[in-house]
């Protein structure tokens, strides 16, 4: 007893120095419980991503450093127009809800939208980052488990008292936590912390299965323009040589135009077959994302997806993965920073124990078989650790200061980005405008040299040139238009902006719900 008062009066002194409120202990020791009351009164996390809780807020001083946007004025804007021809394809009008839904009756026509939300709902990929995220959840609930009693029984035998052996002594020990300065809470904090940071792990991952898928769809839409492109380039010298083999067996021509039709011929047929093999590659690529049979034909991308895309917007620092999980590491290292500060002061917890002799004498109080029980306050500190909590503190202090400039380089590095694929997709949409004008001059160009030819101004070799360049330039317009296509979709993914493009927000992806 002469303890107990001891550790008591030791807690009122503490209690007295550490606070400015002529609070009494009774009364600081129930404010403790009632913290405790609510925190056990907390839910437990559910399978929901919300990136508005991940949010940077204000008061968190992230300094982005200047002028990191790439905003230019609404009347210089130029208009991006990505299809050389009008898009007659169902999915290219517009965006809107309905072609965000996965339409698994429709086999025929496979498109973006479609394909992106098939990928993200059977990549294991995501499954994994999902499973390491429900293990977070799982540490959370360890640090809350400081606010709860800890219980302790076991068995002792051995000698009890000077007599006694080969006796048995069963005992009970509980402790509660009553106030530790924020150990507790610290830890629950760093916990937490980590927990935002797998969830910007899991939204990483989703965006970057549906950058792959998209890519998947864009090269595999090119190689089907650029089959075609092939197949009427050998169509195109299949007449020339059929022309050049009557003109020869007539006498009209020489011997060597057919010949040199033929080896264009060749040629024209390993580009189509080159073609093909790339188209079957992405093919495969795209298969593999789906995990289904693909149809014969992969819709053209919607036309809105160069509005959806914001191009001239600055890119969200919200939805951003990876400064989610810079913020996130911040937030952790500050809570690790606050425990090894708090590590530094003693905690006040109460005590009970019960113990029980059996067939002997309970050395507690000399009694046959006695039973023996005591409540007490307890206040425990480590008066010394050589400097460990020092350089703990000064660890987690420098942690926070790298997560911090990690927030800022991040940004940095999206918006130099964002910046560089903005301007590929506005040169590119200047290239296109005078590729579509020159392969206009090259179709002239093959008109004139056919009527030519039938004259005798023009040699055969002429009309394989012309036919060759048609090819050249219509396989330049379409690389061009789906360089466009890619420099945006990278555009969408760099930007975080893929699950708000790609219809991903307000939906469930492998059982975990996804909030804007």
């Amino acid at each position: 007893m002469l303890l107990a008062q001891f550790m008591l009066t030791s807690a009122i002194a503490l209690a007295q120095d550490t606070t400015d409120q002529p609070l009494t202990l009774p009364q600081r020791l129930s404010q403790k419980v009632s913290n405790l009351q609510a925190a056990f009164q907390s839910t437990p996390p559910d399978n929901t991503i919300s990136v508005s809780a991940l949010t940077l807020q204000p008061d968190q001083d992230v300094l982005l450093g200047g002028e990191t946007g790439i905003v230019r004025e609404t009347s210089v804007l130029p208009a991006i127009q990505v299809q050389a021809r009008a898009d007659t394809s169902p999915a290219g009008s517009h965006l809107d809800s309905s072609n965000l839904a996965i339409n698994k009756s429709d086999s025929s026509r496979l498109d973006l939208i479609r394909a992106i939300q098939i990928a993200v709902n059977r990549h294991p990929a995501i499954a994994q980052t999902l499973a390491q995220l429900s293990s977070e959840y799982s540490q959370v609930d360890v640090a809350k488990a400081g606010y709860w009693p800890q219980v302790q029984a076991g068995v002792t035998t051995g000698r009890l008292g000077t007599s006694e052996s080969g006796r048995q002594l069963l005992s009970l020990n509980a402790t509660q936590t009553l106030y530790d300065f924020g150990k507790v809470r610290s830890n629950v904090d760093a916990a937490q912390a980590s927990v935002d940071q797998q969830k910007a792990v899991v939204l990483k991952q989703i965006d970057a299965i549906a950058l792959q898928t998209a890519e998947a769809i864009v090269n595999v839409r090119r190689y089907q323009e650029l089959k075609k492109i092939a197949e009427q380039q050998v169509s195109g010298v299949a007449r020339i040589l059929e022309i050049t083999q009557l003109r020869a067996r007539a006498g009209i021509s020489s011997q060597a135009d057919p010949v040199q039709a033929q080896a264009r011929y060749e040629g024209a047929q390993a580009t189509l077959l080159q073609t093909e093999t790339a188209l079957n590659q992405w093919r495969e690529k795209l298969r593999t994302l789906v995990g289904e049979a693909l149809p014969q034909q992969v819709t053209d991308l919607p036309a809105a997806l160069v509005q959806q895309a914001q191009l001239y917007d600055n890119p969200p620092i919200d939805t951003l993965p990876d400064i989610i999980a810079a913020e996130s590491a911040r937030r952790e290292a500050q809570a690790k920073r606050q425990n090894a500060h708090a590590r530094r002061y003693p905690t006040l917890a109460v005590e009970g124990s019960v113990s029980r002799a059996i067939h002997g004498r309970n050395p507690s109080n000399a009694d046959d078989d006695g039973t023996y029980s005591s409540v007490m306050f307890a206040l425990n500190s480590n008066l010394s650790q050589g400097g460990a909590l020092s350089a703990s503190e000064r660890s987690a202090r420098y942690a926070e200061q790298a997560a911090r400039a990690r927030i800022e380089a991040t940004y940095l590095e999206v918006t130099d980005q964002a910046r560089s694929f903005r301007e590929q997709i506005l040169g590119a949409q200047r290239r296109l405008n005078v590729l579509a004008d020159r392969e206009q001059s090259i179709i002239q160009t093959r008109e004139l040299y056919q009527e030519q030819y039938k004259l005798g101004t023009r040699t055969a070799l002429d009309l394989l040139n012309s036919e060759q360049e048609i090819h050249l330039a219509a396989t330049d317009r379409e690389n061009t238009r789906y360089d466009i296509w890619n420099n945006v979709v990278n555009y969408i993914a760099i930007t975080g902006r893929s699950r708000a493009v790609y219809g991903l927000n307000n939906t469930t992806i492998q059982g975990l719900d996804i909030q804007p």
